[in-house]
């Protein structure tokens, strides 16, 4: 440390005018000098105690700046030629500065997916120039960094084109050996194909969710010994039976009392694509059973979906019905009469015993009509058929042709009477 207001006489401070000097020398921690941190003033005069004790500090802090900066500078060179290697992997790699976000450099995997050189990117800030989306705040994400060294996660990114990217980020903290941080490593790779193909999975398994939860269905799935390991379906409430309440259990066991069940269940385990229709719990369910097998043949496993078709097949059945059956009576129609009439004659042919068919008409009909309403005279053809149909035999047909008509067939018929028997007992009722 000078002060020597001598200083004043030498050539060159005579020519810069300098009267008097104070300076304090810049010492490596190694004890090498830097320089010199001096002041200069345009006259001749003491210097002060606390001047000198002022430039003295001001030295020091200098010095401190100067090595971190070098520090820093051999960092980033450090760091630069690990990312050089690293250019072989094609991930995009930077470095930046950890206060401001600078980028410090820029790798060519990096301009290969952005699409921005390394002179355009050097020197901006990365998250301006890449308009990054971060899964939190930044400053959440700083906060872990600054703590732990290192963060890595999912961000979104701009590329110069526009194109929104997807990346797998992963972040490293290089401090200096006094723990003060230096720069960050940043290392992305393109994941935006993976993301597309997760999000249209998670979409699909929304789909199917959505399916199993609402549609009348029951979803299951059962290894190869036929114990479930899957159970679920909105379906299942209708049974009375909760959401994996039979994982655990044998279908053989659960369904033994649906062999139809059972026997397709057993040729879905031997490799064949089944199914059936069973009514289980007053419903009616079509069940299709679908092996999975592993690579050497093997089936690993069996997918069932069972869907609720009660309502379906109850008007499937209704709609049959009303295509044979009278809709006033309930009596089997002209149709059905002809079917079960040309099934007898062939059954007589072959056995000699034919069928015996009786005609009827009802006296008077139509002065019911007349004089009480239709109401009335519907009233007296369902009573007609009821009695019919009571006496007469379970293998009889009673069919209304049309108006007041019935026809009484009775199946191997041998013999001829006068009266048939049946219709003197509809009389006598």
């Amino acid at each position: 440390m000078l002060a020597d207001p001598a200083f004043a006489d030498l050539p060159t401070t005579r020519k810069l005018g300098v009267g008097s000097y104070s300076g304090a020398p810049l010492a490596r921690a190694d004890g090498t000098l830097y320089g010199t941190l001096c002041t200069l003033h345009p006259r001749a005069r003491p210097i002060p105690p606390g001047e000198m004790m002022l430039l003295a500090l001001a030295g020091r802090l200098l010095m401190q700046a100067i090595e971190h900066a070098e520090e820093q500078e051999r960092v980033y060179a450090t760091v630069r030629e690990q990312a050089e290697l690293l250019d072989l992997a094609h991930d995009a790699i930077m470095v930046r500065d950890p206060a401001t976000n600078v980028v410090r450099s820029w790798n060519r995997g990096a301009a290969a997916l952005y699409g921005w050189e390394s002179g355009e990117a050097i020197g901006r800030v990365t998250h301006d120039l890449l308009r990054t989306a971060f899964p939190r705040p930044l400053e959440e994400i700083e906060a872990i960094l600054w703590r732990d060294g290192r963060w890595s996660g999912t961000l979104e990114h701009t590329a110069r084109d526009g194109r929104r990217l997807v990346v797998e980020s992963r972040w490293a903290l290089r401090r200096d050996a006094a723990g003060v941080p230096l720069a960050v490593l940043e290392i992305n790779r393109d994941v935006s194909d993976c993301a597309v193909t997760e999000a249209a999975l998670r979409a699909s398994e929304a789909r199917l969710r959505a399916v199993v939860d609402t549609a009348p269905v029951i979803l299951s799935a059962f290894d190869a010994d036929g114990v479930f390991t899957l159970s679920t379906g909105s379906a299942l409430a209708a049974l009375g039976h909760a959401p994996g309440a039979s994982v655990g259990h044998s279908i053989f066991e659960h369904y033994a009392a649906y062999p139809e069940v059972c026997a397709a269940a057993r040729r879905a385990l031997a490799g064949e694509a089944s199914g059936c229709v069973a009514e289980i719990g007053g419903r009616i369910f079509d069940v299709r059973f679908t092996p999975l097998r592993v690579v050497d043949g093997r089936v690993a496993e069996v997918i069932a979906v069972g869907t609720d078709v009660t309502a379906r097949a109850r008007a499937e059945e209704a709609l049959r019905r009303q295509a044979t059956h009278d809709a006033l009576t309930g009596l089997p129609n002209r149709r059905l009469l002809y079917e079960r009439l040309d099934w007898a004659l062939a059954l007589g042919r072959r056995t000699e015993v034919g069928p015996a068919v009786f005609f009827l008409d009802l006296d008077g009909f139509k002065a019911v009509n007349d004089t009480l309403g239709h109401d009335a005279g519907d009233l007296l053809l369902r009573e007609v058929a009821g009695r019919l149909a009571r006496c007469s035999r379970e293998s009889d047909t009673i069919a209304r042709l049309g108006g007041d008509e019935f026809v009484v067939l009775r199946w191997r018929y041998a013999t001829r009477p006068d009266v048939p028997p049946v219709l003197s007992r509809g009389a006598s009722h």
